[in-house]
């Protein structure tokens, strides 16, 4: 079961979970809350790209 294979993570409001172009060998499954997620270009603003809600990967 994934429960007892996984480590809980807390994100606070406003905290980023992980940046563009990072890489990770976890995966995270959204367990409370919503996610925004974002692309970033050098000198423009953040596009939203869309929300990641509860239990979505």
């Amino acid at each position: 079961m994934v429960q007892n294979q996984g480590q809980l993570k807390e994100v606070k409001c406003g905290e980023t979970l992980m940046q563009q172009g990072e890489t990770t060998q976890e995966a995270y499954i959204l367990l409370e809350g919503r996610l925004r997620a974002f692309h970033q270009r050098e000198g423009e603003d953040d596009q939203m790209l869309g929300d990641i809600g509860q239990g979505e990967l």
